[in-house]
């Protein structure tokens, strides 16, 4: 019977490698949403900052982004 601890949850070296490769592009695509809002992409760091830290990047990534261009390209559809 499965139970959820262990290698049965999924905790070996599969889930490893899954987590592993989707650690970058989970930056880079929270990265480019900072763009879109017209904000650098160092302020994804403030994740580091507990529970302030990810309030402040859920409400910029709820706002919609910038109207054509800004300071980092062009709008992209």
């Amino acid at each position: 019977m499965l139970g959820w601890s262990g290698e049965e949850a999924g905790a070996g070296p599969l889930y490893a490698l899954a987590a592993i490769g989707l650690f970058l592009p989970s930056i880079s695509v929270a990265v480019r949403r900072l763009h879109d809002t017209d904000r650098s992409g160092w302020r994804y760091w403030l994740v580091l900052f507990p529970l302030i830290g990810f309030i402040f990047l859920l409400v910029w990534f709820c706002q919609p982004g910038t109207a054509g261009e800004n300071q980092y390209g062009e709008e992209t559809i």
